[in-house]
């Protein structure tokens, strides 16, 4: 081998670090797509990392998948319960999923009611 394990650990180390970095970068010019792509570097390194979980809850809330930053935060909380900042990102991000499923029953009703007409016309 021509480093040793040391330096290639350190090296790791160092990558993750700069993709986390660029991710809390990508995260404050709002460009969700790239914050999450660097996330799921990380996350492919190390599936546990948790600072590139809650970015990448971040970047899905951006993104407007809000089901999948509950996905996210879930995660990071069974290897820290106690994260208050995840916690709050989850209750945002639930808060967003319950309005989301709420407009979707208002579109569904209104297309119901739609058809009903629609049904109603060609009956008469």
């Amino acid at each position: 081998q021509l480093l040793g394990d040391d330096i290639v650990s350190q090296a790791k180390a160092l990558l993750l670090a700069a993709r986390l970095n660029s991710a809390l970068c990508w995260l404050q010019l709002q460009e969700w797509a790239k914050a999450q792509g660097a996330c799921r570097q990380v996350l492919d390194a190390d599936a546990s990392n948790v600072k590139a979980l809650y970015r990448m809850a971040q970047a899905k809330m951006g993104l407007d998948e809000a089901e999948e930053a509950r996905a996210s935060l879930q995660e990071l909380l069974k290897l820290e319960p106690d994260n208050i900042e995840a916690r709050k990102l989850l209750t945002e991000a639930t808060k967003k999923c319950r309005e989301d499923h709420a407009d979707d029953r208002q579109r569904m009703a209104a297309v119901r009611r739609a058809m009903e007409r629609a049904g109603a016309k060609r009956g008469a």
